[in-house]
Protein backbone atom coordinates (compact mmCIF):
# COMPACT_ATOMS: atom_id res chain seq x y z
CA UNK A 1 0.00 0.00 0.00
CA UNK A 2 1.67 3.20 -0.72
CA UNK A 3 0.61 6.36 0.88
CA UNK A 4 -0.39 9.86 -0.47
CA UNK A 5 1.50 12.89 0.20
CA UNK A 6 -1.77 14.33 1.68
CA UNK A 7 -1.55 10.95 3.82
CA UNK A 8 1.96 11.42 4.57
CA UNK A 9 1.84 15.26 5.56
CA UNK A 10 -1.04 14.69 8.32
CA UNK A 11 1.21 11.77 9.49
CA UNK A 12 4.23 14.29 9.84
CA UNK A 13 2.15 16.61 11.70
CA UNK A 14 0.20 14.16 14.23
CA UNK A 15 4.02 12.87 14.53
CA UNK A 16 5.46 16.81 15.35
CA UNK A 17 1.93 17.10 17.80
CA UNK A 18 2.86 13.71 20.04
CA UNK A 19 6.98 14.90 20.18
CA UNK A 20 5.64 18.57 21.63
CA UNK A 21 3.46 17.13 24.21
CA UNK A 22 6.23 14.51 25.03
CA UNK A 23 8.76 17.42 25.52
CA UNK A 24 10.07 17.92 28.69
CA UNK A 25 10.62 21.76 30.14
CA UNK A 26 12.69 22.64 33.12
CA UNK A 27 10.82 23.90 36.11
CA UNK A 28 12.95 24.82 39.40
CA UNK A 29 15.83 21.99 38.56
CA UNK A 30 13.25 19.69 37.82
CA UNK A 31 12.25 17.87 34.53
CA UNK A 32 8.37 18.83 33.79
CA UNK A 33 6.43 17.21 31.12
CA UNK A 34 4.98 20.14 28.64
CA UNK A 35 2.05 18.68 28.32
CA UNK A 36 1.23 19.20 32.33
CA UNK A 37 2.15 23.14 32.01
CA UNK A 38 -0.03 23.64 29.20
CA UNK A 39 -3.33 23.15 31.53
CA UNK A 40 -5.09 26.20 32.56
CA UNK A 41 -4.03 25.01 36.32
CA UNK A 42 -1.37 27.75 37.98
CA UNK A 43 0.99 25.14 39.44
CA UNK A 44 3.46 27.59 40.96
CA UNK A 45 2.20 29.57 44.21
CA UNK A 46 3.14 33.09 43.91
CA UNK A 47 3.36 33.65 47.30
CA UNK A 48 6.60 30.95 48.03
CA UNK A 49 7.11 30.17 44.48
CA UNK A 50 6.91 26.42 45.39
CA UNK A 51 5.51 24.26 42.43
CA UNK A 52 2.94 21.55 42.94
CA UNK A 53 1.06 18.61 41.02
CA UNK A 54 -1.05 18.39 44.98
CA UNK A 55 -5.24 18.57 44.60
CA UNK A 56 -5.42 20.18 47.41
CA UNK A 57 -3.74 23.41 46.37
CA UNK A 58 -5.79 23.64 43.23
CA UNK A 59 -8.42 24.13 45.96
CA UNK A 60 -6.10 26.99 47.52
CA UNK A 61 -5.00 28.38 44.02
CA UNK A 62 -8.91 28.41 42.83
CA UNK A 63 -10.14 30.49 45.46
CA UNK A 64 -7.05 31.90 47.48
CA UNK A 65 -4.61 32.13 44.84
CA UNK A 66 -1.54 30.31 47.12
CA UNK A 67 -0.79 27.19 47.90
CA UNK A 68 -2.44 25.09 51.26
CA UNK A 69 0.89 25.79 53.15
CA UNK A 70 0.81 29.29 52.38
CA UNK A 71 -3.13 29.45 52.89
CA UNK A 72 -2.43 27.51 56.80
CA UNK A 73 0.28 30.13 57.78
CA UNK A 74 -0.72 33.35 56.19
CA UNK A 75 -4.65 33.43 54.89
CA UNK A 76 -6.47 31.07 57.63
CA UNK A 77 -8.64 32.73 59.95
CA UNK A 78 -7.41 36.12 58.30
CA UNK A 79 -9.82 35.98 55.15
CA UNK A 80 -10.98 39.25 55.25
CA UNK A 81 -7.46 40.59 55.24
CA UNK A 82 -6.30 38.40 52.00
CA UNK A 83 -9.58 39.33 50.46
CA UNK A 84 -8.49 43.30 50.78
CA UNK A 85 -5.25 42.45 48.77
CA UNK A 86 -2.79 42.18 51.71
CA UNK A 87 -0.08 39.88 50.79
CA UNK A 88 3.30 38.85 52.96
CA UNK A 89 6.42 40.71 52.08
CA UNK A 90 8.53 38.46 49.48
CA UNK A 91 11.55 37.21 50.98
CA UNK A 92 15.19 38.11 49.79
CA UNK A 93 17.12 35.16 49.77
Amino acid sequence: MKLTKEQIKKMLEKEDQFREKAEKIEVDGVFVNKKLLTREHNRKCPICDSFSFDVYDDVYMTKFECCKRCYIQWVEDREERWESGWRPPKEKN
